[in-house]
């Protein structure tokens, strides 16, 4: 049996706190179980944030040691994928439109992949191609039920598709407590309603409808304010930025953090009412379990990822109806029952996702796949 774990990935390192750190700890488990671990990845300049590495990665020969393991950065697909057929190796592959984790379905391994996606393709062919290989894996780990569902809609055999989402750190979140250094430090004031929201923004988290929506709720609660935490890439993508947005639509009262680590983002949550996500797609997102876990209500877009999940213990509206979320937000200020129930339900409701219980179910499905 193979000795040898590797993982390939788009990028390494992540900016997110051990248990939530969904490439490193199933190399860090693998390892506790007398693996020899190590990442493979494309040479890039990675950006800054959440999940991206801060350092550039040059090509080179050889490898890093990050986080204890081996790094090995190619500068091309072919590469990635010829050291790995020649190794005697077992194999996870994540994120399905990364072009060396799709072909690795074509090497004679043992091999796993999360496609972090549900959207199969953006024409026909690509669709039908995408499916043919993937279904070369020997699992396919989901990380929602939606996207599980989909998978099975297109033919995957039952077994072969296995719902793993990734893990929350459920004791940071639900154990933080108001610091007065941090609202000192983020300017966070006593406020009648405070909203956030939490994310690397770009274009499909649909920032845009949230500031709308902020922008016409002030008319009716004054005394409000909106926290914004995360980067704004929304530049890089063409669109206007944030502070564009909020410029023009002339708003006040709009802390913005930029990017935190999940130890202050864990505490600037408990100055909040309302979590708020408005995105147009989503894998699973993480902010919103980490909110849930933290004891907010949640106003989130129609999606499958979220409402499959949380049901009618959160409140919905379109991803691009500004006007939706808005009453949806004032029914929870006027309807402070209503949000206590939901909170306290999904506090509870989302210890599933607490990264001991993750573990367990990813350490079951390689005992199932890979290490047989």
């Amino acid at each position: 049996m193979a000795k040898k774990f590797i993982q390939i990935v788009p990028v390494y390192p992540l900016a997110l706190t051990f248990k939530e750190n969904y490439f490193l700890w199933p190399a860090v488990m693998m390892k506790e179980k007398g693996y020899d671990c190590e990442f493979v990845t494309l040479a890039q300049t990675a950006k800054k944030g959440g999940v991206e590495s801060e350092k550039s990665a040059a090509a080179h020969k050889g490898f890093e040691v990050i986080d204890s393991f081996r790094v090995r950065r190619f500068a091309s697909t072919l590469g990635l994928l010829w050291y790995v057929l020649r190794q005697d190796c077992v194999l996870h592959a994540h994120l399905r439109p990364y072009l060396p984790s799709l072909l690795a379905s074509l090497l004679p391994k043992k091999k796993i992949i999360t496609p972090f996606t549900y959207e199969l393709g953006s024409n026909f062919l690509i669709r039908q191609l995408s499916l043919f290989l993937m279904r070369r894996f020997n699992n396919v780990i989901p990380i929602s039920p939606y996207e599980s569902e989909v998978y099975l809609q297109h033919g995957f055999r039952k077994e072969q598709v296995v719902w793993i989402p990734l893990a929350i750190d459920y004791a940071l979140f639900s154990r933080a407590k108001k610091e007065a250094a941090v609202a000192k430090k983020f300017g966070i004031k006593n406020a009648r309603l405070t909203l956030v929201t939490v994310a690397n923004f770009r274009y499909f988290k649909r920032v845009d409808v949230l500031l709308r929506a902020f922008a016409s709720l002030q008319k009716s609660v004054k005394s409000s304010q909106l926290i914004i935490v995360g980067d704004d890439w929304l530049a890089q993508e063409g669109k206007p930025s944030i502070a564009e947005i909020i410029k023009e639509l002339g708003l006040v009262n709009v802390i913005r953090t930029g990017y935190q680590h999940s130890e202050v983002v864990c505490k600037i949550l408990k100055f909040a009412d309302i979590f708020v996500n408005t995105s147009s797609v989503e894998s699973q997102c993480i902010a919103v379990y980490e909110a849930a876990a933290a004891g907010l209500p949640l106003c989130l877009s129609d999606i499958g990822s979220f409402t499959e999940v949380f049901r009618e213990h959160a409140l919905y509206h379109h991803y691009d109806d500004a006007a939706s979320l808005k009453a949806n937000m004032l029914h929870y200020y006027s309807d402070k029952r209503l949000a206590g129930r939901n909170a306290a339900f999904l506090k509870k409701f989302v210890k599933v996702w607490d990264y001991e219980v993750i573990k367990r179910k990813l350490w079951a499905a390689y005992e199932a796949v890979l290490l047989r």
